[in-house]
């Protein structure tokens, strides 16, 4: 049992709450002050999903939940614990203490099964569907081959006049110099992770740039937006291409050029020639300057979280449910050389250790043209953060996975 205080910008990530023997979850309903009465669009409502079966048949929380219940002085709530399917989460609180203390205060705690030993102790069957916390332990995407007639590319290779003349198209040209990928495929072997900032060509990153903020402003997304926490039913997923495609640089729509990255760069044999070429043996950054606000410093959240496995009663869904810490980041400029800066001179200089203590192995806060890159063992937890209702537009991002192997060389006769 615990007492959690929820102030402006807390939240709660979607989770199940099946760790150990919970069976089922309670909150006691306290907010403060109790003579004001908490507003609806202050934020803080529990959210509570139905589920849809997901490609590979594992329950997963629909995008909308089926039912919000607002935090109201001495109201109490329960419901059982189920693997996939007792999915709820907590809208972020969007309100500030002010003059009255405003803040969203619970208890909350489980019960759980009868334990071996246990007077009315049976067996349990095993549960058919994984908890949310196993679920970030695995993948669910599906690896399409290359094809087998295309011998795959080794560290040594150089990348050919054709792969480097696709990849122009969508690539910074800095991310093409022998150079630049030599250090970073150093970088990645140190680090087993990459922070690529500019990573797209000016041309294609000022289109996607332009258009995704358009699209955000028609979806109701944008700073001007009248709800302080979006509607469920804005934005969307971008469309897919009609058949025969479009250039990324072309006149397609901003969707067009988004899918583009997804079906054309990222699956093609020059990236696959040019991850071989910069990540060497499958965190460091390449970055210019820019303003440490909103994305960069944590203040919107939607920041990519990876955590080691364990078997502690630690759910990830809390990891940093409030405001995210400042951190010290190790950067490589886009030249090779490498320099150290600290976000905010104010950092509290043991937020390493207590990363260390709850299993966190990578944080990165997204920025707009940034690739990043994480050799990810099997068992690690990767998940992202909720996106504050202070964001000013969506999170974009086009994600992917790679499957790597070793290649065994023959050795030649002397």
């Amino acid at each position: 049992m615990s007492v959690v205080s929820y102030r402006k910008s807390c939240h709660l990530l979607n989770h199940d709450d099946v760790i150990g023997t919970r069976r089922v979850s309670y909150i006691l309903y306290m907010p403060l002050p109790h003579y004001l009465g908490w507003q609806k669009e202050w934020g803080g409502a529990l959210e509570l999903y139905p589920v849809k079966p997901g490609p590979d048949g594992v329950p997963e929380p629909e995008p909308v939940p089926a039912k919000t219940i607002p935090p109201c002085w001495n109201q109490f709530v329960f419901f059982e614990v189920q693997p996939g399917k007792s999915f709820h989460s907590v809208e972020e609180v969007v309100v500030g203490e002010g003059e009255d203390g405003r803040q969203r205060l619970s208890i909350s705690g489980w019960f759980h099964s009868i334990q071996p030993g246990e007077e009315g102790y049976v067996p349990e069957d095993t549960h058919e569907f994984k908890s949310s916390r196993e679920q970030l332990t695995s993948t669910q995407t599906e690896f399409k081959s290359y094809p087998d007639t295309v011998e795959p590319p080794l560290p040594d290779d150089p990348l050919s006049e054709a792969h480097l003349s696709f990849l122009s198209e969508f690539l910074n040209p800095v991310y093409l110099q022998p150079r630049t990928m030599k250090a970073l495929a150093q970088r990645f072997v140190e680090e087993s992770s990459l922070e690529l900032h500019s990573f797209l060509c000016t041309p294609l990153a000022d289109k996607l740039q332009l258009g995704l903020m358009e699209k955000d402003q028609r979806d109701g997304l944008g700073p001007d937006r009248v709800t302080r926490i979006p509607p469920y039913s804005s934005g969307g997923m971008a469309r897919r291409r009609e058949d025969g495609g479009v250039s990324a640089l072309g006149q397609g729509s901003p969707d067009e050029a988004v899918r583009s990255l997804q079906d054309e760069l990222f699956s093609s044999a020059a990236f696959r020639a040019w991850l071989a070429v910069s990540v060497d043996d499958p965190m460091g950054t390449a970055a210019g300057e820019e303003p440490e606000r909103g994305w960069q410093n944590g203040e919107w959240g939607g920041w990519e979280c990876y955590m080691a496995p364990n078997e502690e009663e630690d759910d990830p869904a809390v990891y940093r449910s409030g405001a995210p810490k400042k951190k010290l980041d190790m950067n490589v400029s886009a030249n090779g050389h490498s320099k150290n800066h600290v976000d905010d001179e104010d950092m509290q200089e043991d937020s390493d250790e207590e990363d260390e203590e709850d299993g966190t192995l990578l944080t990165v806060q997204p920025g707009f043209n940034r690739l990043l890159l994480v050799l990810r063992d099997e068992g690690v937890m990767r998940f992202v953060k909720y996106v504050s209702a202070a964001a000013e537009g969506s999170r974009w991002d086009v994600c992917g996975e790679f499957e790597i192997g070793m290649v065994q060389e023959e050795e030649s006769d002397s």
